[in-house]
């Protein structure tokens, strides 16, 4: 960064203050560092990130299935998200192949909801699965957010966009509660319920320009602000439509969206700094995964060994619309 913006820049200073008080240690990138600048035009960047989206979405699918012994042929459903780049046929209908999934597999792409788009693709995975309970389903998220590095792009956007996002794929495995994936893991987290909260006249927070060099980030400063004012009530509506309250939800897993989105989530939620940390440690080692971030996160939850029978979580995501995604998930008793 430092590189970069030396000598073009008045803004340089501050922008590798904003890089140090990030609250990021460490980012993967599908590319190089020093080659990220010299990519051209939209086209060289776009296959780029087929080549790769394609290879880390086989990686964490195969990971999910080995990891849970479920057969590929077996999946019913398959669903993907990503915003970061654009292919048809989607990630997914290549998954379909080299997996290799059953003919019959159905298949459904989300795109451009952006750091919201797990926490969406894993709601609406439940609400088809409440109508066929005995199907299982692969969600797949990959987000490759470094190949919309722009080197002549100074906006401040832009520049703390590059101090947060990492590159990164997740996977995850939904089960309908009649299906045999579902009677061979009694204990895993149910999906109990999830809302979306819709912030309106909030368009221009957050996006994307798509321009002939790439995607150019659109990122407001006001987001921190937007959900001090919305959140709260969005959580409520969540827990009360379940006929709970918050103090009756032990844990609260936050998309790392960045530190003052967390910084203010934790503040409304008046739990404490450790209420977050595994927010903020994700956000540390990996940066924001973008739609990927919830999916991780939660992998680091569930490897942290705090959930026991019995306990609530709420997994929560913003994006571009402006909109909130809330998850209540609740780990079974054990018997």
């Amino acid at each position: 960064m430092s590189r970069w913006l030396s000598g073009r820049t008045p803004h340089a200073e501050k922008v590798l203050r904003i890089l140090g008080r990030s609250g990021v240690e460490t980012r993967r990138m599908v590319v190089p560092l020093a080659e990220l600048f010299q990519q051209g035009g939209f086209g060289e960047r776009n296959r780029n990130y087929i080549r790769h989206a394609k290879e880390l979405a086989l990686d964490v699918a195969r990971a999910a299935l080995q990891s849970a012994g479920v057969a590929p042929e077996t999946i019913d459903l398959i669903v993907t998200s990503s915003c970061t780049g654009f292919m048809i046929p989607s990630v997914d209908a290549h998954l379909a192949n080299e997996l290799p999934l059953n003919d019959r597999i159905r298949r459904l792409p989300i795109t451009e909801l952006g750091c919201a788009g797990g926490a969406m693709a894993l709601s609406h995975t439940d609400d088809i699965l409440r109508g066929r309970s005995d199907q299982t389903a692969l969600v797949v998220a990959v987000e490759l957010s470094s190949l919309n590095a722009q080197r002549e792009d100074f906006s401040m956007a832009h520049m703390v966009s590059g101090a947060l996002f990492g590159d990164g794929a997740a996977a995850v495995l939904v089960a309908g509660e009649d299906s045999d994936f579902a009677a061979k893991h009694p204990l895993a987290p149910r999906i109990v319920e999830h809302t979306t909260a819709f912030f309106h006249d909030t368009i221009d927070a957050m996006g994307f320009r798509l321009e002939s060099t790439g995607f150019h980030m659109i990122l407001d400063a006001s987001i921190p602000a937007m959900l001090e004012e919305h959140l709260p009530g969005a959580l409520d509506a969540l827990v009360t439509k379940c006929g709970l309250q918050l103090e009756d939800i032990d844990h609260i897993l936050m998309h790392p969206g960045g530190r003052r989105i967390l910084d203010t989530a934790e503040a409304i939620l008046d739990r404490g700094p450790s209420a977050l940390r595994h927010s903020r440690e994700l956000l540390a080692q990996y940066g924001n995964l973008s739609s990927a971030s919830i999916f991780a996160l939660l992998h680091k939850f569930l490897e942290s060994g705090d959930a026991r029978p019995g306990d609530r979580a709420i997994l929560a995501a913003f994006g571009p619309g402006f909109n909130a995604e809330l998850i209540l998930l609740e780990w079974p008793a054990a018997c």
